[in-house]
């Protein structure tokens, strides 16, 4: 994929990045080879921006469940018994891999429903937690990781590019920020999760298919 200032333009891609782009003294244009010269110069944040604007619908929601997976454990750590946010992701999956239009089709109706019971967990632990208490709040954030996962797959179900994208977006967002709140005795620090991201972000677009 070739790279323009009017393609970052119209994709409201950060100023930032424009002008970077503009400003490269060795002028590179190939989409995949920007991302991965962002990423030699520890430009983390630019790069996945870019990726986000570049994943097709299909992408986007593996994009979702990666980042959600990476933090997920956090909640895991503090809820063991609670294996409703580890459903969701699974039906999340299959509405990407299924082998039927029913196998999707189910698979969306169960993830809305469980994405629903997530997110008014989130809110129960968020509620009750002090805010001191980063644990918490590292693990409810995860959870609306998962619950942007999980919408996004369904909107993949049915057929809705762009919400999948937005999904893609809030799923990173959240997900990051889970990481970042979690910095005592972290499972992944942020700049771990932003580089498994990147790294996998990479590879989708690699992908031929």
């Amino acid at each position: 994929m070739k790279i323009t200032k009017k393609w970052l333009k119209e994709n409201h891609v950060w100023k930032e990045i424009i002008e970077w782009f503009e400003n490269q003294k060795e002028k590179e244009t190939g989409g995949i080879k920007i991302i991965k010269k962002l990423k030699k110069e520890k430009e983390l944040t630019w790069a996945i921006q870019l990726i986000l604007q570049m994943l097709k619908s299909k992408q986007c929601v593996s994009f979702s469940i990666f980042a959600a997976e990476l933090v997920l454990p956090i909640f895991e750590k503090q809820y063991p018994e609670d294996v409703r946010p580890r459903k969701v992701i699974e039906l999340a999956k299959e509405c990407i891999i299924g082998l039927t239009e029913l196998d999707i089709s189910n698979a969306a109706v169960y993830a809305s429903v469980y994405a629903k019971e997530v997110e008014n967990l989130s809110d129960f632990i968020s509620s009750k937690a002090d805010e001191l208490d980063r644990h918490a709040i590292a693990s409810a954030t995860a959870l609306i990781a998962v619950v942007f996962a999980a919408e996004g797959a369904v909107y993949f179900a049915g057929s809705g590019y762009s919400l999948t994208q937005i999904c893609a977006i809030g799923a990173y967002g959240w997900a990051v920020s889970a990481a970042s709140y979690d910095y005592k005795n972290p499972l992944i620090t942020e700049k771990q999760f932003q580089l498994k991201i990147l790294n996998y972000g990479i590879k989708l677009l690699e992908k031929k298919k």
